[in-house]
């Protein structure tokens, strides 16, 4: 069997697939060197978490996509589309992707014998912390990954301490009428700030559409619009100016929150938590 570097063994142990053994160590032998990633989330946690010379490539989002909230920290690292051929390439030691992208894309870098680090989708503050620990320990990164964590811990210690006793509903009203139930990261964020999510109540899941009729019946104490900025003139986002939604917002206060604070669960997440934390405070 050929020998197995320090960080591709971390990375196995890690994730499920090598078998019992010893205990993956506190820091790889050999971090890798060219980490390229493939996902715009993994892009974002790649630039909070690896250091400058350990990243190869980003996607092209990081830098330019509205979606992105690390436009300015992508700016000058080489960008690739997540094609399989750049990113052979760019020879890689490891290739960073996410439960968001592209599958077939992920299944033939593997069949080619590149290694894969998985981030799992960020369904709650849990799970990101999760993956914080697991990317920056196969990074070779633990101080960073504990640095940041620390910032996530503190925030959720901060709330803990609020103790507010009553949880006004508040809906969550996207382009289409998108909204967002139990199991994804913003009804986590939601519940944790001090609010009762209304998509729960009307058996919406993680991801769903809140109609019209229903936002107009259950009259919400607040409302969250939920904005990517890619929906200029486009009929979703027109759905957002209906009279009726605008008469609503101007009897219950609201905010508005664009996707890229929340979608991938970085530490830009504590920016919508601030916002939301100002609003459940001007509520009795």
């Amino acid at each position: 069997m050929p020998k197995m570097s320090g960080w591709l063994l971390t990375l196995l142990l890690l994730s499920g697939k090598a078998a019992a053994g010893p205990t993956p160590p506190d820091s790889p032998l050999d971090p890798p060197r060219r980490v390229v990633s493939i996902n715009l989330c993994a892009d974002v946690f790649l630039l909070h978490l690896a250091a400058p010379e350990q990243i190869a490539s980003l996607t092209f989002l990081a830098a330019s996509s509205p979606l992105s909230p690390v436009t300015e920290a992508a700016r000058d690292i080489p960008v690739n589309r997540a094609e399989i051929e750049e990113v052979l390439a760019l020879k890689p030691d490891l290739v960073v992707a996410h439960g968001y992208g592209n599958a077939a894309l992920v299944a033939n870098l593997k069949r080619l014998g590149l290694p894969v680090f998985m981030l799992a989708p960020p369904t709650s503050l849990a799970v990101v912390e999760t993956e914080i620990q697991r990317l920056a320990t196969v990074l070779g990164r633990q101080a960073a990954g504990q640095a940041l964590l620390g910032r996530y811990q503190d925030n959720l210690r901060s709330l803990e301490r609020e103790g507010l006793s009553s949880r006004p509903v508040l809906a969550v009203y996207g382009p289409n009428g998108i909204t967002s139930g139990p199991g994804s990261l913003l009804h986590d964020v939601l519940t944790r700030t001090g609010f009762d999510n209304l998509a729960p109540r009307l058996g919406i899941g993680s991801v769903g559409t809140l109609r019209m009729e229903s936002l107009l019946t259950h009259t919400p104490d607040a409302l969250l619009f939920s904005d990517s900025g890619t929906h200029i003139n486009s009929l979703a986002r027109q759905k957002m100016q209906h009279p009726a939604l605008r008469r609503l917002a101007q009897t219950r206060p609201s905010l508005r929150l664009p996707g890229k604070l929340w979608t991938c669960g970085g530490p830009e997440v504590f920016e919508a938590m601030d916002a939301l934390r100002q609003l459940r405070a001007s509520l009795p």
